[in-house]
């Protein structure tokens, strides 16, 4: 049986999502607002530095008060091109269930990554 798949893990979404951000949001003013937005305690933050640094200090507020989605809708508010790797970044961290259509819930993505592992698919399947 091959090795099971790995998570990513909520380290690494909140490495994706900030390097998403990062490339999105430079300026210290566009940074601070997407915290404001997203209700963040501006005081805990440090906005010094550069965006990359910035937004792992902003990254780790949101993760500390469970705000994690909310940035990233603020951020896809104002980049509605974005909205998806947005979401998706911000839903891999929380890695729970995601809605589907008519109020429908998919497991997981760990336990879909599981599920298609058990499959042992060849690629001649």
């Amino acid at each position: 049986m091959r090795d099971p798949v790995q998570p990513i893990t909520k380290r690494q979404a909140l490495a994706n999502l900030r390097t998403i951000l990062a490339g999105l949001f430079s300026e210290t003013a566009d940074i601070r607002r997407v915290a404001d937005d997203a209700e963040l305690d501006s005081a805990q933050i440090d906005f010094a530095g550069a965006p990359i640094r910035v937004w792992a200090a902003v990254l780790a507020e949101a993760a500390r008060t469970d705000k994690v989605m909310q940035v990233a809708e603020v951020a896809a508010a104002q980049y509605e091109e974005e909205r998806q790797r947005l979401t998706a970044a911000a839903e891999a961290y929380a890695d729970a269930a995601l809605p589907i259509a008519c109020g429908q819930t998919i497991s997981q993505p760990y336990i879909v990554a599981l599920m298609s592992a058990a499959l042992e698919l060849t690629g001649n399947d």
